[in-house]
């Protein structure tokens, strides 16, 4: 009986035990639901959570829900400034403010500290759990999580002021890169539970902020290439297969007249002058994939011509069927303009050349070939087609035009221009050619050189130019000039002759004179005379038939005034200092009978009653110059 109330008993015991057991089971199995149910919410909330929302703030009033009675602090790493950043604070605000303020001085969101301040703060290991996102306890509290750059007396102060007791931290860490952290802080005997829920947060919230950055830096390139798109310089444009606008940027205005929205939906031949251009293009597409630089021809909303480059391709879908065309339209309305006043300036340049008989060349040291234009063989008497291309090496150029007699001229020149250290060398030389027919003509010869980085000469260029009707012109000239100045020396020679029989016959006549009065005017006459005539005389003997040495010709008047005047030579000595100086016949004529009675008067009248004296002429450059 006994026995059976204490097996009872024992069944009863059993049964209570197996009661609590279930009853704590049931309490475990609440709690992981509740557990799951939180991070479902959590992850249904992040998925729901707008870019426009402050993600950070969301993470710590989440922890602060989880972990009461705590302090969250989470931070945001920016790689540019290798450092973290305070982004958001949640739980016991009020203690939180005063200690910003008394402790900080400032607000706790402001607070940065850097990642060589972390790593000195903490050691390889506590470093490597935050940093691989385990959670870790800051063993050295508010000190070591502000890395030092807080006083350790201050620090500890704060913990005991603030009721500081335990702190956990980690880093937001997903698929191997750092986005921020985040600090748990407890009160004191206050302990962390449910680390593991903890720990699978952080871990969704690192995920959620690695997408976030993704989504921000998405937004930031779509920003970016959307300003890109509405303010570039050239046409950025697609359209389907029939041919309809479906996208083009809005730069398309300031070609066409015609905005973007009208445009968009419409046939891409609205702004098309010649359609038969754009089927042209489509053919090109597709033998070749896509077109460069294919020159089509526009049309604004007003009528006026706007000229385009196309660059584009075709569009394909993910089964690579042809879905429409992509491509660029660049404005090269000022290009063509001035390709077309290109050609204009070419051909009057060409028509220019033509009338001067010029061609011009260009000569590649490297392979030792010169390139001709059309000019350049007309010049030679043949053509293009006739020497096999405009292309020809510099023996062959020697050999066919160059004759024996002018090859060392040419020669010479060749050496300067390879030689030269000038990269602003040009020269020009004439010389003889012979041309295909056989004909011998006179060229001249203009060039100039190019110069590699180096300073070798790696080309020359030049022009030449056919002057033999110039040089028969010249020798007309010359010999007509040369005839010239025998008639005008024959002339000058025939007024000096004239004049010496003038005065030869006023010298016969003064000797049947026996007033003296009469007779000084004879001889006056006839020192006139001969003074002009000593000009003449000087200009025909001289090879410039203009001037005569002036300076010369005082020298031989004075001479022969004194014979004339001067019987006795002991009484007046004549003293002449004189410099070359060449002056015109148009000047040396009044110069010379001013000077003939200068002298005459003098050597008459200066020196009476047989008194002795000297007579200087002098005659410098600088008196001539003030003087003229």
């Amino acid at each position: 009986m006994l026995d059976e109330k204490k097996s009872r008993e024992e069944l009863l015991d059993e049964l209570n035990k197996l009661r609590t057991i279930l009853k704590s089971k049931e309490e475990s199995t609440r709690n992981i639901l509740e557990k799951e149910r939180f991070l479902s919410q959590t992850s249904l909330e992040l998925v729901d959570l707008s870019l426009d929302a402050n993600l950070y703030e969301f993470i710590a009033k989440k922890l602060n829900e989880l972990v009461e009675n705590s302090v969250i602090v989470v931070t945001v790493y920016d790689p540019v400034l290798d450092s973290f950043k305070v982004r958001s604070v949640a739980g016991r605000n009020e203690i939180l403010t005063n200690f910003s303020k008394k402790f900080l001085g400032a607000d706790l969101i402001d607070l940065q500290v850097s990642l060589a301040d972390f790593n000195e703060a903490y050691d390889e290991e506590s470093r490597s759990r935050i940093l691989s996102g385990k959670l870790h306890k800051i063993e050295k509290g508010l000190y070591q999580v502000l890395c030092g750059t807080f006083p350790k007396k201050l620090a500890k102060l704060a913990e005991i002021t603030f009721d500081i007791g335990d702190i956990y931290g980690t880093g937001f860490k997903s698929k191997g890169k750092l986005y921020g952290t985040v600090n748990i802080f407890l009160k004191k005997r206050q302990t962390l539970e449910d680390e593991e829920l903890i720990q699978s947060l952080i871990n969704l919230f690192a995920v959620a902020m690695q997408r976030r950055k993704i989504e921000n830096d998405l937004e930031e390139s779509e920003r970016k290439y959307r300003k890109i798109f509405e303010n570039v310089q050239d046409v950025f444009y697609q359209t389907n297969i029939n041919g309809n606008i479906t996208e083009i940027s809005p730069s398309i205005e300031r070609y066409s007249g015609f905005s973007r929205d009208y445009l968009i939906g419409r046939q891409v031949e609205t702004v098309y002058k010649n359609p038969e251009e754009r089927k042209k293009m489509l053919k090109i597409i597709k033998e070749k994939g896509e077109v460069n630089d294919f020159e089509i021809t526009l049309q604004d909303k007003f009528g006026k011509t706007v000229y385009a480059s196309v660059n584009a391709h075709f569009l394909l879908d993910d089964n690579g069927q042809t879905v429409g065309i992509e491509g660029s339209l660049r404005d090269i309305t000022q290009r063509k303009k001035t390709e077309q006043e290109l050609i204009a300036t070419q051909h009057r340049l060409r028509i220019a050349l033509d009338l001067a008989k010029m061609g011009s060349w260009e000569y590649d040291v490297a392979s030792d070939t010169f390139t001709f234009d059309d000019q350049f063989y007309s010049i030679y008497g043949t053509t293009v087609e006739a020497e096999g291309g405009s292309q020809m090496s510099s023996e062959t150029y020697a050999a066919k035009f160059i004759p024996p007699e002018e090859a060392s001229l040419v020669a010479e020149e060749i050496e300067r221009v390879l030689a030269t250290d000038d990269p602003n060398y040009s020269n020009e030389i004439e010389h003889v050619i012979i041309r295909a027919d056989g004909e011998k003509r006179c060229i001249i010869v203009r060039n100039g050189i190019e110069k590699d980085e180096k300073g070798n000469t790696i080309k020359v260029y030049g022009a030449n130019q056919d002057i033999t009707e110039r040089k028969k012109a010249e020798n007309e000239i010359k010999k007509a000039l040369k005839e010239k100045e025998m008639l005008l020396k024959e002339i000058h020679h025939r007024v000096k002759n004239n004049l010496m029989v003038i005065s030869s016959l006023l010298n016969l006549q003064s000797r049947y004179i026996q007033d003296e009065e009469a007779l000084d005017i004879f001889r006056e006459s006839q020192n006139r005379a001969k003074s002009m005539a000593i000009i003449h005389e000087r200009l025909y003997r001289s090879t410039d038939l203009k001037r005569i040495d002036f300076g010369d010709y005082i020298r031989t008047l004075s001479t022969e005034l004194y014979r004339t005047y001067v019987p006795d030579e002991s009484k007046i000595k004549l003293n002449l200092k004189l410099e070359d100086l060449m002056v015109d016949i148009n000047t040396t004529v009044p110069l010379g009978l001013i000077l003939n009675e200068l002298l005459t008067n003098s050597m008459k009248h200066a020196f009476p009653s047989n008194h002795k004296g000297r007579l200087t002429s002098n005659s410098t450059k600088k008196m001539m110059n003030s003087l003229l």
